[in-house]
């Protein structure tokens, strides 16, 4: 049986070697050529979105989640990783499944994905940072540990 619990590795705070490897993760994502849309709040007046803060109760994007990073805004990875998902899950919420603009936060969700796996060995692809021993753990056939979106169950 799984716990509801959160691992609590998610609940360590981001260093200053973290903040190095993340702002490398930015670099890449910010010269994608998909990422343009994403790099700045919505502007949806301009847009004339103005249904836009009546479905998305909390806007992010990339430049603010950097902001909020390099002014030590979050103490812990797992409020890093909760910003960054919210900007997928916003645009999928708000535009139409299939739209290109959903297709590219799509391909900078697996951007971001690939480049966290890079960049911290530990990362499972869930929007969760393993301890270490966590993924030797699951190539162990004589272990008896399952992991299951990051979380052991024995």
């Amino acid at each position: 049986m799984s716990s509801s619990k959160e691992p609590p590795y998610l609940k360590n705070p981001i260093t200053k070697d973290d903040i190095s490897k993340i702002q490398k993760i930015f670099s890449v994502l910010e010269n994608d050529p998909q990422s343009y849309d994403f790099l700045e709040p919505v502007d949806y007046v301009a847009l004339n979105l103005l249904d836009y803060p009546t479905i998305i109760k909390h806007p992010m994007d990339l430049g603010t989640a950097k902001k909020n990073l390099l002014n030590n805004k979050y103490p812990t990875f797992q409020e890093f990783l909760n910003d960054i998902d919210l900007i997928w899950k916003n645009c999928r919420t708000y535009n139409m499944q299939g739209s290109d603009i959903v297709k590219m936060a799509n391909h900078l969700e697996k951007v971001f994905k690939k480049q966290m796996e890079k960049q911290f060995k530990n990362y499972n692809n869930n929007n969760n940072l393993n301890n270490s021993n966590s993924k030797s753990n699951s190539k162990n056939n004589n272990n008896n540990k399952i992991i299951i979106l990051g979380i052991i169950v024995i």
